[in-house]
């Protein structure tokens, strides 16, 4: 079976549908990491914690947090990709599983999986 696959700055807009043969699992780790650009308050921290989480020096998210620059640059790849606010930077693990993140992107973007 072949499956999905989006391009690393890949964005859905509101029109979005997917065919019968996506399935569920495979699509929900690719839209993770698709660009979602804007998303609600909790869903911005739960990702900046996420990109803290995986970042080889999550303490430069303290030290952007007070005005030095986002820590991912191009020698370091970002995991999600999403506006960052500063202002709600909180340190702190994630609180959401991958299922749970994914279903509250999918509700902040009003997006809809076709039920079979």
């Amino acid at each position: 079976m072949v499956g999905c696959s989006f391009g690393k700055f890949c964005s859905f807009g509101k029109q979005c549908s997917f065919g019968d043969d996506c399935s569920f699992e495979t699509l929900g780790i690719q839209l993770l990491y698709s660009n979602l650009k804007s998303v609600n308050d909790e869903l911005t921290l739960e990702l900046m914690r996420r990109d803290a989480q995986f970042h080889p020096d999550p303490e430069l998210f303290d030290a952007w947090a007070n005005g030095g620059l986002y820590p991912y640059n191009k020698q370091i790849e970002r995991a999600y990709h999403f506006n960052e606010r500063k202002e709600l930077w909180r340190p702190g693990k994630p609180e959401m599983s991958d299922y749970e993140l994914l279903l509250a992107i999918m509700k902040d973007k009003n997006w809809k999986l076709k039920q079979k």
